[in-house]
């Protein structure tokens, strides 16, 4: 919790979002009671709207998201932009290395908004790919785990799969626009290699 706010002070609320979500699993997982954990769940989650409510900063994202043509000029340009590349994509995309938007109308289209350059370029079909890699990974994962030898391994190779498990579906939702701009990066797509 004190980690958590912490990086919530800091403005980094997909930071926020992945951490408790990782260490309430991690502490359900445990064996901890179910009723304290939703409850704390629930405190958390009233302050965390509190502060996208009440702040200026995480205002203007919820206005972006929920309008992004409206605010190209202050938050919208992004979200919007990778809206159009993945309609342009269609069904088996443009071709590897044909994306225009990634030449400028994208920013920073490398980090967080990669996805979308991805289904321009690769379609639907290439993302169903992508997915498909991502579940295998996440599945190899999952058998680590409960063929560990030791709660420790165990309760580690959990942790890594709620890690990249969480950070790929928030990336995924805010590249569509389902969710807020965020700022999360897909993990070992992203600018950095593995970008965790």
């Amino acid at each position: 919790g004190v980690v958590c706010v912490i990086t919530l002070l800091e403005h980094h609320m997909s930071g926020t979002i992945i951490l408790f979500l990782i260490g309430a699993s991690m502490i359900f997982m445990s064996g901890a009671n179910w009723k304290i954990l939703a409850t704390i769940g629930g405190v958390f989650g009233a302050g965390a709207l509190g502060v996208m409510l009440f702040t200026n900063y995480m205002k203007k994202r919820i206005d972006a998201w929920l309008h992004p043509e409206l605010y190209l000029q202050t938050g919208g340009w992004q979200p919007y932009q990778s809206l159009l590349a993945i309609g342009s994509g269609g069904l088996f995309g443009k071709g590897i290395g044909a994306s225009a938007t990634k030449l400028g109308n994208l920013p920073e289209s490398q980090n967080d908004m990669i996805f979308s350059v991805i289904v321009e370029e690769l379609g639907v079909f290439g993302v169903v790919c992508l997915i498909l890699m991502y579940v295998l990974l996440l599945w190899r994962i999952y058998m680590i785990a409960v063929n560990a030898k030791d709660m420790f391994g165990s309760f580690l190779a959990i942790g890594v799969f709620l890690h990249l498990s969480v950070q790929v579906i928030l990336n995924m939702l805010v590249v569509t626009n389902v969710l807020p701009n965020t700022g999360v990066t897909l993990p070992f797509i992203s600018y950095g290699g593995s970008s965790l």
